[in-house]
Formats: structure tokens, sequence, C-alpha cells
């Protein structure tokens, strides 16, 4: 009886969070866009940007 009470349990709060899953991406975005909005820290669009430093301008003195 209590394994199937315990069964019973996983399916239901597995169906909610398969329902809750698009709700939280939603709220992830909506979270980092205010973050841009108020000036704070981007998400890196890949991995690799956050290894890539940007170059540096070149200075003059061409002489």
């Amino acid at each position: 009886m209590a394994d199937d009470a315990i069964t019973q349990s996983r399916a239901r709060l597995q169906e909610r969070l398969a329902e809750l899953a698009p709700a939280v991406e939603e709220a992830a975005k909506i979270k980092a866009a205010l973050e841009a909005l108020n000036g704070g820290p981007r998400p890196p669009v890949t991995s690799l940007d956050t290894l890539i430093k940007p170059s540096a301008p070149p200075t003059g003195g061409g002489d």
C-alpha cells in the first residue's frame, strides 16, 4: 500500500513538473530581459563567449 502511494505521488509530481516546465523557461527569459533592461549582466550566447576576450584596438604610431 505504501509503495502504491509513493508510485502515485511520483506520477503526480512528474505530471505537474511537465506542466510547469514551460512556465519556468518563460520566467527565465523574462528575468534575463529585465536584467538586460536594467543594465545587468547578459548571459553568454555560447560557452565559448566566456572564453573569448575582445582584442585591444590598434594604437596609433604607425611610423
